[in-house]
């Protein structure tokens, strides 16, 4: 399952649900590493036997979300959902 977030609110929500869900693997993705890491060690907390794929970037970069597509493809061997829970942009 590959979700990118915001690592707090509905991303992390559906995360979590996930890894309850049985989801052997995530892989999440934030432009805010600290927040990813967070939520990273918190699934692993408490679904020892997932793996939690991680990489900080900003999904408005075709050439990063393409680049980690593949890297999850060819960690895990498959992908077989996807979510966008990006955060709220503010507008000056």
């Amino acid at each position: 399952m590959l979700l990118r977030h915001d690592c707090k609110g509905i991303g992390a929500a559906i995360a979590k649900a996930f890894a309850e869900a049985g989801c052997r693997a995530l892989a999440i993705t934030d432009i805010d590493d600290k927040k990813l890491l967070t939520t990273k060690d918190y699934i692993i907390s408490k679904h020892e036997a997932i793996t939690v794929l991680t990489a900080t970037g900003d999904i408005a970069d075709e050439k990063f979300v393409q680049s980690f597509i593949n890297g999850v493809v060819q960690e895990v061997g498959r992908l077989d959902f996807a979510v966008c829970s990006p955060r709220k942009q503010s507008h000056s």
